[in-house]
């Protein structure tokens, strides 16, 4: 599979679409690209950003919604994608994501508010565990 690094996030490119794979355990702040090299962000891999303790800031760079409606891609926010990031105290949750995934910030323990104003959360299958672990929600 061919990978890119942008910044401290590295995608991969997998069918005709770009995942988020992974980003650097050293990383403070991040910006999720909407496209790169031409191909639409679908989404952030399980595990992608787990253990990132300094983690304080993820940004989803402005994408249309309506791209994704109409493309039919659907963006998902993988299995403990987030996870143990224990710096990270907010993020806002994009409208064109369409799905969170069981322990996407499980032990987010500085987690304090999370914006899901664009989100549709009657979509969420496992909404119990998704913030499991985050002592200061």
């Amino acid at each position: 599979m061919e990978t890119v690094k942008i910044d401290k996030l590295t995608y991969v490119f997998k069918g005709s679409g770009c995942y988020v794979l992974e980003c650097d355990k050293d990383a403070i702040e991040v910006s999720i690209k909407a496209k790169v090299n031409g191909e639409t962000v679908c989404g952030i891999y399980e595990s992608a950003f787990k253990d990132c303790k300094e983690l304080k800031s993820v940004i989803f760079e402005d994408a249309d919604s309506i791209d994704y409606l109409l493309s039919g891609i659907s963006f998902s926010i993988g299995e403990y994608a987030f996870r143990n990031c224990s710096s990270l105290k907010k993020i806002e949750i994009p409208e064109y994501v369409s799905s969170i995934c069981w322990g996407a910030f499980m032990e987010c323990e500085s987690l304090e508010e999370v914006d899901v104003s664009g989100f549709d959360t009657s979509t969420l299958k496992y909404a119990d565990s998704i913030f499991n672990g985050c002592s200061s929600m």
